[in-house]
């Protein structure tokens, strides 16, 4: 009993299977008139695998606050909000004045 393989393909009845030839980029040689200049740094010549390419895109996003805003209080800062705490939310000693 003889194991054939049974190759499934999407083509039309009795068309045949079309490989298409290996397209091979052809190096080239550099000269010294197209070498990059001294000031380029190297790292524009160094492959990213795909974590580095995610931690620059990540790392390049703009920061989030996480968490609950008051939207009465985006433009204050801490400091300002103490001293208003200080001076008026907090009860005054009149008896001692």
């Amino acid at each position: 009993m003889s194991k054939d393989i049974i190759y499934w393909t999407w083509s039309k009845c009795g068309e045949s299977l079309l490989k298409s030839p290996k397209i091979v980029k052809e190096e080239k040689e550099e000269t010294p008139s197209e070498s990059p200049p001294a000031n380029i740094t190297e790292e524009r010549f160094v492959e990213q695998n795909k974590r580095e390419q995610n931690y620059n895109k990540i790392a390049a996003r703009h920061l989030m606050s996480r968490g609950n805003i008051n939207p009465f209080h985006i433009k204050n800062n801490y400091v300002d909000d103490i001293s208003v705490q200080d001076n008026f939310l907090r009860p005054k000693y009149t008896n001692q004045e």
